[in-house]
């Protein structure tokens, strides 16, 4: 028998039974041939579960392998997600960066750094809102 499917016992009953069928003393006994037909039918079992088995184990294999990739391929996407964010966030701080400088070069003079009429307006504006608010009044200085 090829199969290591029964324990020791079962493998020497096996043996055993071939052995008797092989043996001519028993060639004219009436239950030869029904002992003949449990060891084909065994046979045949045995055959069956192996083939079950080998169908089994490429089953288990082929979903070991499609987790396996689809868990390469999330890993891929969750490393190229990251490279996308780290390059979002550096896109946002160089745009943050120019929109100060923008901001800045609206507000004031480039050669002095002085505030010019246009920060100046803006903050005439936002105290004219504040007062509305809270009441009262504001002087403007020159100097």
């Amino acid at each position: 028998m090829s199969a290591r499917l029964f324990s020791d016992p079962a493998e020497r009953l096996d043996l055993q039974i071939l052995e008797a069928l092989a043996d001519q003393r028993f060639a004219d006994h009436p239950l030869r041939e029904l002992l003949e037909q449990l060891a084909q039918q065994m046979v045949q079992q045995v055959a069956r579960l192996e083939r079950i088995t080998a169908i089994s184990d490429r089953y288990k294999s082929s979903a070991q392998e499609k987790s396996r990739d689809l868990s390469e391929r999330y890993e891929r996407q969750i490393r190229t997600l990251e490279r996308v964010i780290r390059i979002s966030d550096r896109n946002q701080a160089a745009l943050h960066e120019l929109n100060q400088a923008l901001r800045e070069s609206s507000t004031h003079d480039q050669l002095t750094g002085l505030v010019n009429r246009r920060y100046t307006g803006e903050r005439c504006r936002q105290e004219d809102r504040r007062l509305e608010r809270s009441g009262g009044i504001y002087i403007l200085l020159n100097g």
